[in-house]
């Protein structure tokens, strides 16, 4: 699809080496227009495109900066048949055959394509919309402090636990943040702790020590207390960063033609739509060959949504030159879907609107999770304040076994016990259940399985049993691969086995 784009496209294309601005490949309309076969141009660099008038002005091509915002903008060219092209270039950078390179698209002055621009527009946008990254987790006490922190986490950042836990890193965070991305954390985090929601999610980029950034995703939950009051915010995290870096503009074109599930249009000024995206056609049950100019964009959205829009949040797009909300689309057999919707203004050279593209990523699976999120923190938080659950760690090199709770000890009712021992689980542990659980244990230390999640019965002073609930898995590792550190819970399910 992306050779085919390249190739098929009407204006002249190239690919130059990013260091040199050697010309590495051409499509055929850039042949066509300036009359120089692919060899001819392969022996060229951008430089020598240049009309002899222009390229006067610089006494060598090493004198010409080859950022991309230099050499984007107005240029004249010169063709084969010595006729002068003013062209507008466009520079996308991007790794070709394990180069650093730009494509760079020759724009013929007064011949623009609105479909193009709103590709190259929104592509990194919609990058980030398709990244799929595993979770690590955060725990955070009631004035944003860390309390609980997953490995990953650390992995991502190069930082220890304990440069960490007890600090305030949100508000290092949000310093390193873009004013739209900062106010848009901080109005989601005060909703958090002021109580006007108990879950959200947050997407920001975060610009490391290094220098390099990180783009997280965050869907927060808030625990509360029975009488309302915030106890810790639980967030699980996502980092986009690998795979936002990693997409190369060849995957990403062929991705958002051909594969993406995202609904993508431009509307004019008058609310009629110019043009939506084949996967926009069937998220919204339009035929391939409908014409889609003369549809009005009420069409497509809720009452709410679309009143929203108008009222709104177009008028804010065109102020900012962009706009992110929720709405929900409306498709033609009548289901609503909600989505996270970024609008875009695009403006002529005197200032007036000329279109609005508009990038509609449907969140029903994230409205689900925060859902489930939500059974789960309630969950948690019952579990906690009765005293039921509780944190433990295995450190292998110590044979140590550490507990960050006493109520276990508490409801076992030994005056004097050492659950720090591995040897005192072995007397606590019910001789039935001993075997599958020592064996679950000790495959996990040694890596065999993933993790442990085993009922156990524990003895208690008065020879009674207590049920239990332990679940763990291995959390640190050596250079070597081995395991080093298991961290699990502690769940009271007496209760529960006795009904």
């Amino acid at each position: 699809m992306l050779k085919s784009l390249f190739r098929d496209n009407p204006s002249p294309m190239f690919i130059l080496r990013k260091r040199t601005l050697d010309i590495m490949e051409v499509n055929e309309a850039a042949i066509e227009t300036y009359g120089y076969d692919k060899p001819s141009f392969k022996d060229k660099k951008l430089t020598d495109l240049l009309s002899s008038d222009y390229a006067s002005e610089y006494q060598s091509a090493e004198q010409i900066d080859t950022k991309a915002v230099h050499i984007s903008g107005d240029h004249i060219h010169e063709t084969a048949m010595g006729n002068l092209l003013p062209v507008k270039l466009l520079i996308q950078p991007l790794n070709y055959r394990q180069h650093d390179a730009y494509l760079v698209k020759a724009m013929l002055l007064k011949q623009t394509s609105d479909y193009q621009w709103v590709i190259d527009k929104t592509e990194q946008e919609l990058s980030q919309h398709l990244a799929n990254s595993p979770l690590g987790y955060i725990i955070w006490d009631d004035q944003f402090h860390l309390k609980k922190i997953s490995p990953e986490i650390t992995e991502w950042f190069d930082v220890t636990e304990d440069e960490l836990i007890g600090e305030k890193p949100l508000a290092l965070v949000l310093g390193q943040l873009e004013a739209h991305d900062f106010m848009e954390v901080k109005e989601r985090i005060d909703a958090l702790y002021k109580g006007r929601t108990n879950n959200n999610i947050m997407e920001f980029g975060v610009q490391t020590t290094d220098e390099e950034t990180k783009y997280l995703k965050l869907y927060n939950s808030a625990l509360k207390d029975q009488k309302g009051n915030l106890v810790s915010v639980l967030s699980l995290v996502e980092n986009q960063t690998e795979l936002i870096t990693s997409i190369k503009l060849q995957d990403l074109q062929a991705e958002i033609i051909q594969n993406a599930t995202d609904f993508v249009c431009l509307i004019g000024p008058d609310g009629n739509i110019k043009y939506l995206n084949p996967a926009g056609r069937r998220l919204m049950g339009v035929d391939e060959e409908f014409d889609i100019s003369s549809t009005y964009i009420k069409k497509f959205f809720t009452d709410e949504s679309y009143h929203r829009m108008v009222s709104t949040i177009l008028p804010k797009a065109a102020e900012r030159g962009s706009w992110k909300e929720e709405l929900k689309l409306r498709t033609t057999n009548g289901d609503n879907i909600p989505v996270s919707t970024v609008i875009s203004v695009h403006k002529n050279e005197g200032g007036e609107i000329e279109y609005y593209s508009t990038i509609s990523r449907d969140i029903s699976t994230e409205k689900r999770i925060i859902s489930e999120l939500r059974t789960k923190s309630q969950k948690l938080e019952t579990a906690m304040e009765s005293k039921e659950v509780g944190f433990w760690q295995y450190h292998v090199d110590e044979e140590r076994i550490e507990l960050d709770h006493d109520w276990l000890q508490e409801k076992l009712e030994y005056d004097e016990i050492d659950l720090s021992s591995y040897e005192t689980w072995k007397e606590l542990i019910h001789p039935d259940d001993w075997p599958e659980a020592s064996q679950n244990f000790w495959d996990t230390v040694t890596g065999k399985i993933d993790g442990l999640q085993d009922e156990l019965r524990l003895k208690k002073a008065d020879g009674s049993y207590l049920w239990i609930l332990s679940q763990a898995k291995a959390t640190d590792h050596d250079e070597e691969g081995n395991v080093t550190k298991l961290s699990g819970i502690h769940l009271d399910i007496h209760e529960w086995k006795r009904e």
